[in-house]
């Protein structure tokens, strides 16, 4: 039978476009998220099931507890099971999480990048239907409006500085977004113009997809203000209606020019945020946005709105998973769940030292497993966990240059 060729090139559209899978990232800042402060859960859950998704990036949680609180109750209530979380490291301070649907995404790793108030988290995922890599920087940076003592604007110019020194040793073309909470007030700040200056030899600055110069609380910009959304004081929170863009999605140039990961154009939107309420409480309805219910619940929840946007992962064609050239170090680990061990098995083709580092929920080094041949080939490490209570534990594996980090859990 013969085939046209408009057939073969409409037939090939089809296979590419099935390949690809599109993810949705929120930032939320859920506002003094405490484990005990159950009441709001069901707020949380209905802003979540709304939104929908894949990959959450959260601001002002507090604790491992707060984490495992928000994972059970708001993201897999009733069971469902479908999200897990990365690994929590407390600082000074609020801190950020990230949970990611177990389906779409894999943890890695969290680096805290530290500054002179909250730290900036450094969280590596990997996407696994492609196996591709992107790093998402999770940010909460200074507060406030004041020029004394000391300008809060230049305590967020000096946070970015900090974050520009690791995004700029970046390798060129690493897939990366920088999100989260700025608290910047108009692109004239000196944080935001760091953010997207363009660095001699390095791709360290980032896109924003939008375009607002000038002070972003004007009702020009309306579409786009993320806080407040409530007018009255209650609980916690600020008040005064939606007239600052605080939260952000933004993106390194590898992402803005598409390839293996790629935004999608007019994806990115404040969630809830119809445009017709400058200075306004989001539950004003009508609400052209979101359903009646999501309203509200934005409304009681927090005083932030989220901010999503969606984006395109192509697989990494010829590019095996946790392999660098001559640096090949394939793992794997079973059984997980387990009880009282789990083995892991490497394939290592560089020579040194092979070493699996074990930290808890908090980020705590609970164990060190060393493999004293330093010669490649088949390694195969064991855990034996007997001593350890039940729970989700993060096994970092380091061989030469290489890091994975695996999630397991001790089931008891």
């Amino acid at each position: 039978m013969k085939v046209s060729f408009l057939a073969c090139i409409l037939l090939l559209a089809v296979q590419q476009s099935a390949s690809q899978d599109t993810v949705c990232v929120m930032t939320y800042n859920l506002l003094r998220y405490y484990p005990s402060d159950q009441l709001r859960d069901q707020y949380y859950r209905t802003v979540v099931q709304t939104a929908d998704p894949d990959l959450l990036i959260v601001q002002e949680i507090d604790t491992a507890a707060a984490v495992l609180n928000f994972l059970t109750n708001v993201l897999n209530f009733g069971g469902s099971n479908n999200y897990s979380a990365g690994m929590f490291i407390d600082g000074y301070d609020s801190d950020n999480a990230i949970f990611f649907k177990t389906q779409k995404f894999a943890f890695v790793e969290n680096k805290p990048i530290a500054t002179r108030l909250r730290d900036i988290s450094q969280f590596t995922m990997e996407h696994v239907a492609s196996g591709r890599s992107i790093v998402v920087f999770g940010v909460h940076l200074k507060a406030g409006n004041t020029t004394t003592p000391e300008a809060d604007s230049t305590r967020r110019s000096e946070e970015v500085d900090s974050l520009r020194r690791v995004t700029n040793s970046l390798p060129a073309g690493t897939d990366f977004l920088v999100v989260g909470d700025f608290n910047i007030y108009g692109s004239f700040e000196s944080a935001y113009q760091k953010l997207i200056a363009v660095g001699g030899g390095n791709e360290g600055h980032v896109i924003d997809p939008l375009s607002m110069p000038g002070i972003w609380n004007d009702p020009a910009y309306m579409s786009f203000h993320t806080q407040s959304t409530r007018v009255r004081s209650f609980g916690y929170g600020a008040t005064g209606g939606l007239d600052d863009r605080f939260d952000m999605i933004l993106m390194s140039k590898a992402v803005s020019e598409s390839g293996g990961v790629g935004f999608i154009p007019d994806s990115y939107r404040a969630f809830g945020n119809d445009g017709q309420h400058y200075n306004d409480s989001i539950n004003r309805l009508p609400n052209g946005a979101v359903p009646d219910n999501a309203a509200e619940a934005l409304h009681a929840a927090s005083d932030h709105l989220p901010v999503v946007a969606e984006f395109v992962f192509d697989p990494a064609v010829g590019v095996e998973r946790n392999v660098l050239p001559g640096k090949s170090f394939l793992t794997y680990n079973y059984p997980n769940p387990f009880n009282p061990s789990t083995s892991f098995e490497l394939d290592v083709h560089e020579r040194g030292l092979v070493v699996v580092k074990v930290f808890d929920f908090l980020g705590r080094e609970v164990a060190t497993l060393v493999d004293e041949d330093r010669n490649p080939g088949r390694y195969r490490i064991i855990w034996d966990a007997s001593n350890m209570p039940t729970g989700v534990y993060f096994c970092r594996m380091i061989s030469g240059s290489l890091t994975v980090t695996r999630r397991v859990l001790l089931m008891k």
